[in-house]
């Protein structure tokens, strides 16, 4: 019932993200990353199939890293910090 209410989803990459599928074509999909956590095309290509719009944000003090992190420091880093500093939501 929740998804195909929603017209802009906010969240934390995980397993909930699955639910997309069932939210209206034309809706959109921002997912968040913590630092040392990023795998950006995760949920897009499942966004994509159901004409979703599909963003990410690499909530760190860091810059985004280019390519792959692999699994071993992804999961090293899966209780890190998201929530962002006042700054990056104002800039």
């Amino acid at each position: 019932d929740f998804f195909p209410m929603v017209d802009v989803l906010v969240s934390p990459h995980g397993s909930q993200l699955t639910g997309i599928m069932f939210m209206q074509r034309c809706s959109a999909v921002l997912e968040m990353f913590p630092h040392l956590y990023y795998t950006p095309t995760y949920f897009s290509s499942l966004a994509r199939m159901f004409q979703l719009l599909h963003a990410n944000w690499y909530v760190s003090h860091a810059a985004v890293p280019t390519g792959f992190l692999d699994l071993k420091t992804r999961l090293a880093n899966t209780n890190n910090n998201m929530c962002p500093s006042m700054e990056k939501l104002v800039s």
